[in-house]
């Protein structure tokens, strides 16, 4: 029997979400991580809300009516969008209902039933420190398993962790990413029921593992917990749950490099320069040297890796692995393929001029993940700002053409010269590729003097 704790607290809640207690057909609460953020210190989360009243009561009610739209978002779970019409600001409303799942890990529920009892609606929920509900009406916090004093204690548990797990294996991501982002430290009984459970991650759906993963990569940034994304890439692999998500990673566990250049391993190597890249790039950190085991495999070293990095990306990435859009395939892959560029600081710099042209779309993101990879070889080191730096400056004194796009010319004064065929798309290339190395000559009198000269 659990019997709910209560405690006289004062949330501070809009305006528009005490008028809607006041007017709904039963008392709401706000539940999950508004009154746990509160409770901790944490940033302002978007606001959930539960009561005792089906969606079909807040869709009829005329009251509501007045100062709210009602839209139904998920029939089957009930669940409604309320919306002041005044201000615009949106809460989410479920009615307490009970859940039970098939057997396996499967995110969905099989079977829903609406129920008017609190702690049954507690029961359903992932960890006791979202278990919390506020009675809006009476300023009281209702608590049924202790997640009050795991907010005091920064602690995140499962009431019941087997069951937890064993019914949504998607729970078992969420629970590396809260902790992550909430600098909660996992109860052992939790954290050993997660690590026994992770195969369900078998029966959750790529969409949905990656979504969860990149939330872990921008953990930081969710309530400015520090390192929270480099924290979390280590609960990932304490709780052996790469092994479901980029199984590819593990290779490099234990895989010692060069003591020269790098202090870690491959793996911790890995999560470094996530730690230390700004958040647009981390993908592109997390998998830059993806390939190093497979290089030193089949080549009997790590060098060369970049390619095979660039291959396993698009796998990793695709429709047989996390299914992320093509264009975020292309890029991610195109930064890991690139990343190891004027390593030695010895390529020409006509060759590096044209080569940051030619990759200008993600010159920002490639510097900052060669900065990134630097740091996380050994953040003790004092490392030279990469060449790269001073010729984008270059490129954006000297007005570069960074596109074809860019010459006092195209292809239809070629046309008008009486050029024809594909010998049009050569020539407005040799012209772009002399304009990159001198800037000065994309003149449309010079770049005209030279068609001329090519024709005699």
């Amino acid at each position: 029997m659990h019997i709910p704790f209560t405690q006289k607290i004062k949330i501070p809640i809009p305006k528009s979400l005490q008028n809607l207690a006041s007017i709904s057909p039963c008392l709401i609460y706000i539940t999950g991580g508004y009154v746990r953020n509160h409770l901790v210190g944490l940033g302002i989360t978007d606001i959930d809300i539960a009561g005792e009243a089906l969606a079909d009561d807040f869709l009829t009610d005329k009251n509501i009516a007045k100062d709210f739209s009602v839209a139904e978002v998920n029939k089957r779970l009930g669940t409604l969008w309320i919306k002041c019409k005044e201000t615009g600001e949106v809460y989410e409303y479920t009615p307490f209902r009970t859940e039970s799942y098939s057997e396996g890990g499967m995110h969905t529920p099989e079977v829903i039933a609406f129920t008017t009892d609190m702690l049954l609606d507690a029961k359903r929920r992932d960890f006791c420190c979202n278990a919390l509900y506020y009675d809006i009406k009476n300023s009281v916090v209702i608590d049924f398993f202790s997640g009050i004093e795991d907010c005091k204690n920064k602690i995140l548990r499962c009431w019941d962790a087997k069951a937890i797990f064993a019914d949504d294996g998607l729970r078992l991501l969420r629970l590396a990413r809260i902790a992550a982002e909430t600098g909660f430290i996992i109860d052992k009984i939790t954290k050993e029921a997660a690590i026994s459970y992770r195969h369900h991650l078998n029966d959750i759906t790529a969409e949905r593992k990656r979504v969860e993963l990149e939330r872990v990569l921008v953990a930081d940034t969710k309530y400015g917990v520090e390192n929270a994304h480099y924290r979390g890439l280590k609960l990932l692999h304490e709780l052996k749950l790469f092994e479901y998500l980029i199984p590819e990673l593990l290779e490099g566990d234990g895989l010692e490099q060069n003591k020269e250049h790098h202090i870690y391993d491959v793996l911790e190597h890995t999560f470094q320069v996530v730690k230390f890249s700004p958040p647009f790039v981390r993908l592109a950190a997390l998998l830059h040297d993806v390939g190093k085991p497979y290089a030193l495999k089949e080549f009997g070293k790590m060098a060369g890796h970049a390619d095979l990095s660039e291959k396993l990306v698009r796998r990793i990435m695709g429709n047989s692995g996390l299914k992320f859009s093509n264009e975020k395939i292309d890029e991610t892959a195109k930064l890991c393929l690139h990343h190891m560029v004027d390593k030695d600081g010895n390529m020409s710099k006509n060759k590096l001029i044209r080569f940051a042209v030619k990759n200008q779309d993600i010159l920002d993101k490639l510097i900052a993940l060669i900065d990134a990879d630097r740091l996380g070889a050994n953040p003790n080191k004092n490392h030279e700002t990469h060449r790269l730096v001073t010729i984008k400056q270059e490129i954006i004194d000297t007005d570069v053409p960074l596109t074809l796009k860019d010459l006092k010319i195209n292809g239809t004064d070629l046309v008008a010269l009486g050029i024809k065929g594909n010998k049009i798309g050569e020539i407005l290339n040799d012209i772009y590729e002399h304009c990159i190395l001198n800037p000065k000559l994309n003149t449309r009198e010079w770049q005209l003097g030279y068609i001329e000269k090519l024709k005699n």
